[in-house]
């Protein structure tokens, strides 16, 4: 068995072997954690992901496709997810609960 992971392992390069292993962490430790473990009152939400998949589409595509063509996908996908992240960036208001004014959250101010 010791082999065969190696032999796998091998196969690719350093960078994607690590990679594979922040993948491994983060869907078989850190999410099931996150979701069935950690109280939702302390959840926090995180806006860096839809800029990181604009920046993953445009180096994708300079590296992996061919030609020149490469270039123009490069620039419509970072193009693309750049405006959904600015987008979804401009409108995160909408996603949080309103504010509360402190005499709506203090109890003694009701009576």
């Amino acid at each position: 068995m010791r082999e065969w992971i190696q032999h796998q392992l091998d196969r690719r390069p350093w960078w994607l072997n690590l990679l594979l292993l922040f993948c491994a962490y983060m869907v078989l430790i850190y999410v099931p954690r996150d979701l069935f473990l950690k109280p939702v009152a302390i959840d926090e939400e995180v806006w860096a992901a839809p800029m990181g998949a604009s920046i993953a589409v445009v180096v994708w595509n300079l590296l992996y496709k061919e030609g020149e063509s490469r270039y123009g996908f490069a620039g419509v996908g970072g193009v693309v997810f750049g405006w959904v992240s600015w987008v979804l960036w401009r409108a995160r208001g909408v996603f949080q609960p309103p504010e509360r004014s402190p005499r709506e959250t203090d109890p003694v101010s009701r009576i």
